[in-house]
């Protein structure tokens, strides 16, 4: 365990809790995630996966702290009470059961994650082969709904709606949860774009296929509409002050500021940056 992560697994001991409790009583957030593992950027390039250590620091200051963690769909329905959280998972990787879950269960909180229907039990596109990564199978999937995580539908090919007619998005989103559905024997209530992009006829779909919700990321996304609804990226770049900027949705302000993008560039040599995608963004 590395010296950054031992002193965020204690945060939730120490001021940052008082923290994390004042951010509680403004605001509410949904967290996009993709994997929890520990990879070098040369076999996870997009920087997709989060290390255990920094992703259990997270939600265990955030339950420390008093948030009540949701699904999606409830976050949804629920917005704009503050104090929710909703922690999700984009794209169905693996090692959501065998790390993310076991970290989760100890905490007491259930996740959601969107899964690519036509990439099932395949390896992941967007690392290495090296990296090991791949989407969960059947069985694995049914594993995570019978843990009391909400599955949603993330198309079947991962294409990007904004790029595709109504039709073609409306193919997508209702032929991916109907296999979901298939799958795990319950309804599948909730969408997330892939790549984050919509436009209007993809959100146009999203409303006419029945989903209760569909969502984006922060700064593509609108508030409190349900079929363009927001959430926060989450990358091993986040410690415990982004999470909880983002949590006040004052983070992306924050990091545009003058400030905030000089000190950028005199760390940038410092920090993990993601490369350029291994497939292309179709």
């Amino acid at each position: 365990m590395e010296a950054s992560d031992r002193a965020d697994t204690v945060a939730a001991r120490g001021p940052w809790r008082a923290i994390a409790r004042a951010a509680r009583k403004r605001g509410s957030a949904i967290f996009a995630y993709h994997g929890v593992d520990r990879l070098p950027i040369s076999q996870d390039p997009e920087l997709l996966c989060i290390p255990p250590d920094r992703f259990r620091s997270h939600l265990a200051l955030l339950v420390e702290a008093g948030y009540e963690f949701v699904t999606v769909t409830e976050f949804v329905e629920r917005a704009p009470v503050p104090g929710l959280i909703a922690v999700s998972f984009d794209d169905g990787l693996a090692n959501l059961g065998t790390v993310a879950l076991p970290i989760m269960q100890e905490l007491g909180v259930a996740g959601t994650v969107y899964v690519p229907t036509g990439l099932i039990g395949q390896a992941y596109p967007w690392a290495t082969a090296e990296s090991g990564l791949r989407i969960m199978d059947g069985d694995e999937i049914r594993t995570l709904a019978n843990a009391g995580w909400e599955i949603g539908a993330h198309g079947v090919t991962h294409r990007d709606l904004s790029r595709c007619s109504y039709d073609e998005s409306m193919a997508e989103m209702t032929e991916s949860r109907e296999a979901l559905e298939r799958l795990i024997d319950r309804k599948v209530t909730s969408f997330a774009y892939p790549y984050a992009r919509y436009s209007e006829t993809a959100e146009r779909a999203a409303r006419d296929a029945g989903f209760s919700a569909a969502v984006s990321y922060f700064r593509l996304a609108r508030d409190n509409d349900r079929y363009a609804f927001p959430r926060h990226p989450v990358t091993v770049q986040h410690g415990r002050a982004s999470i909880l900027l983002k949590v006040v949705g004052r983070y992306d302000a924050l990091i545009a500021s003058p400030p905030a993008q000089l000190a950028g560039l005199l760390t940038r040599r410092l920090r993990p940056r993601p490369k350029a995608p291994l497939r292309p963004r179709v």
